[in-house]
C-alpha cells in the first residue's frame, strides 16, 4: 500500500517525517502538493517496527490473476516491493516510483496469489513516464510506468485500461500485495468511493471502517472501476499522507485515463473487450458499399513512413495536419545533422494539444500537454544529438479532433562541449586573441583551445551580454583545472590570470552560472602589462577572481562551491577527449 507512498519509515523517523506531511488544502484545479515522500529505497524495508502492510480493511483473494508482484532481481533471487497490473500479454502497468531504479532485464513480475507461489517473468524494457518528477501527491507527478516482459504471460487475461473520466462517488476496487511483518506478499482486495478527482489524480479520504485503503507494498497496483459489467484499470496506487494508513489517511492514485495516449504509444491500442456478437444473416451478393473510410493525412506511428519536416539552413521547419477522428495521432520526422537544442511547438485552434518526441530507437525524449495554465498548446525543448527524431501530434482528450500546426527550430551548438571539439583561438604577436559564442541552453559548455606563444602570465576575460552570467574555467593539456572564476570586479563577468609556457596548449571552458544562457565574448591577453595583474589580485570584496599557478592551490571558496558540479563535468569531458 503506499505508505507515504508505499514506503514506511522506522519508528525513530516517523514522528519527524509525519510532522512535515500535514494534509494541505485542496486547490480548485489540482490536488494537494505533498512534500517529498519516501522513495523506493525504503519500499522493501521490513521489521517489527513496521505497521501491518496490506489493503487496509481488505480480504485475501485468489481472483484478479492479472494483478501481480513487481520487483527486481536481487542476489540470485527476486525482491518484490510493489504491485502491478497486466494490461497486455507482455506489458505491466505500475508506478514510476516503483520502477525508476529498475533497468532493462532486471525487472520481475510475479504472477500468483502469494509471493511464495508466484511465477516470475523477466522484464526486457522499462518505460518510466518522461514527466515523472518525484513529487508524489502533486498533480504534476506523473507517477506511472510500464514494464515490458521478455515473453507473454500465459494463462492470464490482461485488464483493459480505463478511457473514460472517473467521477466522485464512483466505487474503486483496490487490489494489492502489501509488505509487512508476517503478511508479506498476500493479495488482498477492498473497495472505497472516490472523493476527489483532479487532472491526473484520483483521491479519497479513509474516514470510516466500511471502506478500504491502500498501504505500503500496494504501490503500482490497480484501482478498478466497473462499467457495464466489465472492470477497467482506472488508477495506479501512488501514495498517502498517513504513516499507518489508518483512519484519517488521505490516499491518491494516478489517473490511468489521463495517460492513455502515452500507454498506447508503448503498448499499442487494444480494442475494448465486449461480448461476442451473434452472427448476422448472410449478406446479399451485391450489398450496398460502405462509405469511403476516412483518409488519414499522416501515419500514426514512428517509422520510415512518418512525414518528413525539412529543415532550412536556419534550422527551422514546419508541418500541418488534421486529427480526423477520435484517437488519431499524426507523426512527423526530422533529421538533426548537428547536435544542438531542438524546440518543437504544437498549436491548434480546435483542441487541447498533446506533444511527444521520440528518438530513432523509439525512446521517449520529451512531451508536453500545456505551455501554461491558460495556454492549451504544447511545446518542448531538448538537447539533441545528430540523428532522426519523431514528433507525435495528438489531442489531450481522446475524443477531440481538428487542425493543427507543428513548428521546429534547431539551434546548433556553436562550439564543442569538450576539449576534443574545442574551437582554436589564434594569438597575435602581442599574445592577444578573442572569440565569441552563445550558451544556448542551461548546462551547455563551449570549449576553446589556445597555444601560448610566450612564457609568462596570461589574462583571460569572459564577458556576458544581455544579462548572461558566465563562468570561466581553464585547463592545461593534461586535463588539470588551473583556474576558475564566476564573478569578478563587482560584475557578473569572469576573469582569471594563469602562468603559461610557450608552445603549450590550454583549454578555456565557458558556461553559464546555474540556468543562465546568452551570448559572451572571450578576450585573451598574454602581454606583460602590470595593470591586469594588479587588478586580478586585489583583495577588496568586489574581486572574486581565482588565480591558480603551478604549485599554488589557492582558490575562492565561494566560486569553487558554486561551480563545482560544472567543473567536474568539464574535467570528465576533457579527460575523455579523443
Amino acid at each position: 500500500m503506499l505508505a507515504q507512498i508505499l514506503c514506511w519509515v522506522r519508528n525513530n523517523e516517523s514522528a519527524r517525517e509525519n510532522s512535515s506531511r500535514r494534509r494541505k488544502q485542496l486547490q480548485p484545479d489540482r490536488l494537494v502538493s505533498l512534500e517529498t515522500l519516501e522513495q523506493r529505497s525504503l519500499l522493501s524495508t521490513m521489521g517489527p517496527e513496521l505497521p501491518q502492510a496490506r489493503i487496509v480493511n481488505g480480504r485475501p483473494t485468489t481472483d484478479w490473476p492479472a494483478v501481480g508482484l513487481v520487483g527486481s532481481a536481487s542476489g540470485g533471487g527476486v525482491e518484490y516491493f510493489c504491485t502491478g497490473t497486466l494490461i497486455a500479454p507482455q506489458y505491466v502497468l505500475s508506478a514510476a516510483h516503483c520502477l525508476e531504479d529498475v533497468r532493462g532485464t532486471n525487472g520481475r513480475f510475479g504472477v500468483g496469489t502469494t509471493e511464495g507461489s508466484a511465477t516470475a517473468y523477466r522484464s526486457s524494457q522499462v518505460f518510466v513516464h518522461p514527466g515523472w518528477n518525484g513529487n508524489i501527491g502533486d498533480d504534476s507527478a506523473r507517477d506511472i510506468a510500464i514494464m515490458k516482459l521478455d515473453q507473454p504471460v500465459s494463462g492470464v487475461s490482461p485488464i483493459s485500461v480505463f478511457r473514460g473520466t472517473p467521477n466522485v462517488g464512483q466505487i474503486l476496487t483496490l487490489v494489492g500485495f502489501g509488505i509487512g511483518s508476517g503478511d508479506f506478499g498476500t493479495k488482498r482486495i477492498g473497495t472505497t468511493p472516490i472523493d476527489e478527482v483532479s487532472s491526473h489524480i484520483i483521491a479519497w479520504n479513509f474516514d470510516n471502517n466500511n471502506e478500504s485503503n491502500t498501504c505500503n507494498g500496494d504501490s503500482g497496483g490497480p484501482a478498478f472501476v466497473q462499467v457495464g459489467g466489465t472492470f477497467y484499470a482506472a488508477g495506479v496506487t501512488s501514495g498517502g499522507t498517513g504513516s499507518n494508513c489508518g483512519r484519517g489517511d488521505y490516499s491518491f492514485d494516478t489517473r490511468v485515463d489521463a495517460f492513455a495516449s502515452w500507454i498506447d504509444s508503448i503498448v499499442g491500442t487494444s480494442p475494448t473487450p465486449g461480448p461476442t456478437p451473434d452472427p448476422g444473416p448472410t449478406p446479399d451478393p451485391d450489398p450496398e458499399p460502405d462509405p469511403d473510410p476516412i483518409d488519414d493525412d499522416h501515419v500514426d506511428d514512428a517509422g520510415p513512413a512518418a512525414t518528413w519536416i525539412e529543415l532550412d539552413d536556419d534550422g527551422t521547419g514546419s508541418g500541418a495536419g488534421t486529427l480526423e477522428e477520435e484517437g488519431d495521432r499524426d507523426v512527423f520526422q526530422i533529421d538533426v545533422s548537428v547536435g544542438g537544442t531542438v524546440t518543437v511547438s504544437l498549436t491548434s485552434p480546435d483542441f487541447d494539444t498533446y506533444l511527444r518526441v521520440y528518438d530513432e530507437a523509439g525512446n521517449p525524449v520529451a512531451e508536453n500537454d500545456d505551455i501554461a495554465r491558460d495556454n492549451l498548446n504544447s511545446e518542448v525543448s531538448f538537447s539533441a544529438r545528430p540523428g532522426t527524431y519523431y514528433i507525435s501530434a495528438a489531442a489531450y482528450e481522446e475524443g477531440e479532433a481538428g487542425d493543427f500546426d507543428v513548428s521546429v527550430v534547431v539551434e546548433t551548438d556553436d562550439h564543442g562541449d569538450n576539449a576534443s571539439q574545442a574551437t582554436a583561438v589564434s594569438l597575435d604577436a602581442l599574445s592577444r586573441g578573442q572569440a565569441s559564442g552563445s550558451i544556448e541552453q542551461a548546462g551547455d559548455h563551449d570549449f576553446f583551445s589556445v597555444v601560448a606563444n610566450r612564457t609568462g602570465r596570461m589574462t583571460i576575460d569572459l564577458r556576458g551580454s544581455g544579462g548572461h552570467d558566465p563562468v570561466l574555467a581553464v585547463f592545461d593539456s593534461a586535463g588539470r583545472r588551473i583556474a576558475l572564476n564566476d564573478d569578478y570586479g563587482g560584475t557578473r563577468n569572469s576573469r582569471v590570470q594563469v602562468r603559461v609556457r610557450a608552445g603549450q596548449t590550454y583549454f578555456v571552458d565557458a558556461y553559464g552560472y546555474g540556468e543562465s544562457t546568452g551570448r559572451y565574448d572571450v578576450l585573451i591577453n598574454g602581454g606583460t602589462g602590470r595593470s591586469a595583474g594588479r587588478s586580478n589580485q586585489r583583495s577588496d570584496s568586489n574581486s572574486q577572481a581565482i588565480v591558480v599557478l603551478p604549485g599554488d592551490q589557492t582558490q575562492s571558496r565561494e566560486a569553487a562551491q558554486t561551480s563545482a558540479n560544472a567543473v567536474d563535468v568539464a574535467i570528465f569531458q576533457l579527460l575523455r577527449r579523443a
